[in-house]
């Protein structure tokens, strides 16, 4: 194996997909909503949260058009520092709520997932994101209590669709900076959160 793959897999520390009965896709990448809402489509989950932080608004309105007008409008109702939502899907209903964040950031968007459902927790959840990132979200699970008290499954979207690559990550300046700066946030957790 090429060593280069080897720290592209030290942080995309993943486990296999299986059925759950929550998913939440974290903010960022749009490749987590898609695959999070595949994975409800095929039965995978009976409930999914799409994480939606203020610059992804109107990309999750054009790909969800059924809840399009209710996203928008509540985003024209909050305050930009207060733009971060949850759309929750079940095969009864969709809702789009404002997620009380404290401040973005992995370790606080995870935070308020564990508030939030802390009096009806879930027995299996579903974190996904992107694969370099599921580290982080591993070292910030194990600090939050919530989560050792339930069965989490860290999903990476698929490698067709992510990004970076796992192969030939290495050749672009783009994504050579993107894997320096995860392991730049990694150690700051490792400090901020330890």
């Amino acid at each position: 194996m090429n060593p280069l793959q080897s720290i592209y897999d030290f942080l995309a520390k993943s486990d296999p997909v299986t059925s759950c009965d929550l998913v939440v896709a974290l903010a960022g990448h749009p490749q987590r909503k898609s695959f999070a809402l595949a994975l409800f489509r095929q039965g995978r989950a009976r409930r999914i949260i799409l994480s939606t932080g203020r610059y992804e608004v109107r990309h999750t309105a054009e790909m969800m058009p059924e809840i399009a007008q209710e996203l928008l409008a509540l985003r024209d109702a909050t305050l930009p520092e207060n733009r971060h939502f949850w759309i929750d899907i079940s095969h009864e209903q969709t809702t789009v709520s404002r997620a009380s964040l404290s401040r973005v950031g992995t370790f606080e968007e995870l935070h308020a997932v564990a508030e939030h459902f802390k009096i009806q927790p879930p027995r299996t959840l579903g974190l996904v994101s992107t694969s370099i990132h599921l580290r982080r979200m591993r070292f910030c699970c194990s600090r939050i209590a919530f989560f050792r008290q339930i069965n989490v499954l860290f999903w990476p979207v698929p490698e067709v669709e992510a990004y970076p690559q796992r192969d030939g990550w290495w050749r672009s300046p783009a994504h050579r900076g993107y894997i320096c700066s995860e392991f730049v946030k990694l150690a700051g957790y490792y400090v901020v959160y330890r």
